[in-house]
């Protein structure tokens, strides 16, 4: 840190983001036994099963993404990985969702990645921490099923995505 050099994945980002400003929803995230943090899908997971009011551990589930706001999380987990896999990913919603047409979202956002978004701030050949925007096709309850990683257009894999918001603990 003193340095101002960060290595860290999607996961660790938004450790690392939570550690310091939401330090008990942090906590409340487990871990996989395999790992010393805890990875996208354990956010994934947590935001799933989290209510849509109230909040349970410092976390409430917003299911459709239209209703997302800035500083709200986006996790997908991948089924059937093994520990050596990537489990998911996991970003940070940086304006609020706008839908297109065909049910897909238009989103910007922050993450950690080696992959790249459209009108991505990392340089060529640069990976870890930036901003860019993303799609998704949304069901009709507006939950996103799909995700569009760098073009409209060209889904990827259709992953468990839960989006989830920090409250408070009181």
């Amino acid at each position: 840190e003193e340095k101002g050099l960060y290595e860290l994945d999607c996961s660790g980002l938004v450790g690392f983001i939570l550690g310091n400003v939401a330090p008990e929803q942090l906590r409340a995230i487990p871990t996989n036994w395999y790992a010393y943090r805890p990875q996208a899908e354990c956010f994934q997971q947590v935001f799933a099963e989290a209510p849509e009011e109230g909040g349970k551990d410092g976390w409430v589930r917003v299911v459709s993404l239209l209703d997302a706001r800035p500083g709200d999380f986006i996790a997908w987990s991948y089924r059937g990985h093994s520990i050596w896999e990537n489990t998911g990913h996991i970003m940070m919603v940086l304006e609020t969702p706008t839908l297109e047409e065909n049910s897909i979202a238009r989103v910007r956002v922050m993450d950690s990645s080696s992959g790249k978004h459209a009108d991505d701030s990392r340089g060529s050949g640069q990976n870890g921490v930036g901003t860019g925007t993303m799609w998704f096709t949304l069901d009709k309850s507006g939950a996103p099923v799909a995700i569009h990683w760098w073009k409209k257009g060209e889904a990827r894999a259709n992953p468990d995505i839960s989006i989830g918001r920090v409250v408070d603990t009181e």
